[in-house]
């Protein structure tokens, strides 16, 4: 069953293009992606562009290219994208446009192409400046060549970039985390975004869990904490968990997710949130050049489900927190009278702060979050 998205143009929407053709599949990745099905990028490209036709007449207030490996394209192909979001949405003025891309792909001239469409973000999937740890975790890139990409999107006018790094990695010291730190401060990005491994059923990494010379629990916190210490110092504030930006340098598609705010993707394994409903496409792309267009989800989440989600996404924004207003004004009721026990034990362990309106999770205790959430659902 399927249903046109009337009462969508209510309010401006995130946009994610979904691309999930990569070189190679790296060995901790569980993400909806394939390599070495190249001939399917052109079918796959139309399939999206006949999707976005469904969503015709939209306005867009961000737009993010992700993957998979959307770097992947020709400059043919992107200059093709481009032309089928302006032929179908409304793009605001001032929108944020990201594209992600991996080191070991992509070219000047591609670059070129993507700022004259529109994009001016840029997210780099680095993971380390360690070549030794590079290789085990099957990139195809060195450390030279994030440099150099840097380099080339400068050049190309798309200064404003990301970097994605990694820790807790297999036989990664705290000195090479430090020194991958430094590398990536040395490049100047606005936006770096931090995560530590998690080892993902149907990965080759999770096949060799057992081989795997992984850190201790310990020292995983002192690289989290080195983070801390290192980032802030250079004066990047750690507005969401797992990011960090200069002032207003913070991701806006990502605000959207942590908001609840309506969202649409495109393309294989996409989610989409609109209407107090979560839509998904099937990860694979054969089922997806077949079955373009969404299905619904089975049932609209609850009340109570969106309460919650609006609630443990919230808290993730370190900075930002939750507004007991908002929260009051979008649900009909208080923060208190639906969670006010769980807020009582969270304050009390000092794992949350409120400060006037807003309740936030305390940044000295930002590696418990999951403790606080799971009070939340």
């Amino acid at each position: 069953m399927r249903e046109e998205p009337s009462g969508l143009n209510e309010e401006p929407i995130g946009l994610y293009l979904h691309f999930p053709f990569c070189l190679l599949k790296c060995r901790y990745c569980n993400f909806p992606s394939e390599a070495g099905c190249e001939e399917l990028i052109e079918p796959y490209l139309a399939a999206l562009f006949a999707e976005m036709e469904f969503y015709r007449g939209l306005e867009v207030r961000t737009v993010y290219l992700g993957g998979g490996t959307p770097s992947l394209l020709s400059p043919r192909q992107l200059e093709a994208l481009f032309e089928a979001l302006r032929r179908n949405f409304s793009l605001m003025p001032g929108r944020e446009e990201t594209i992600e891309i991996n080191p070991a792909t992509g070219s000047p001239s591609l670059w070129e192409k993507a700022r004259e469409g529109g994009i001016n973000r840029a997210s780099i999937g680095a993971q380390s400046f360690s070549d030794r740890i590079l290789e085990k975790l099957g990139r195809l890139h060195d450390s030279a060549a994030v440099g150099k990409t840097v380099e080339d999107l400068k050049k190309a006018g798309i200064d404003n970039f990301s970097l994605d790094l990694m820790y807790g990695l297999p036989e990664q010291t705290l000195e090479d985390w430090e020194e991958t730190l430094e590398a990536a401060l040395s490049l100047k990005p606005k936006h770096l975004s931090i995560y530590g491994l998690s080892i993902e059923e149907g990965t080759p990494f999770f096949r060799d869990r057992e081989r795997l010379v992984l850190p201790e629990e310990e020292t995983e916190v002192a690289m989290a904490e080195k983070a801390e210490e290192i980032l802030s110092s250079a004066g990047f504030v750690h507005y969401e968990i797992a990011s960090w930006a200069l002032p207003g340098f913070e991701s806006m598609h990502n605000r959207i997710y942590w908001r609840l705010e309506p969202y649409v993707g495109l393309g294989t394994g996409a989610h989409s949130y609109f209407r107090h409903q979560r839509y998904q496409h099937s990860p694979s792309i054969r089922d997806y050049l077949d079955h373009p267009l969404p299905l619904l989800p089975e049932a609209p989440l609850s009340k109570r489900e969106e309460m919650e989600e609006f609630v443990f996404l919230g808290l993730r924004m370190l900075e930002e927190g939750i507004s007991k207003r908002k929260f009051e004004n979008r649900f009909g009721i208080s923060l208190e009278a639906v969670f006010g026990k769980s807020i009582a034990r969270l304050k009390e362990r000092d794992l949350i702060l409120q400060e006037g309106d807003r309740i936030r999770l305390n940044p000295l205790h930002f590696l418990l979050a999951n403790e606080v959430f799971v009070e939340f659902v």
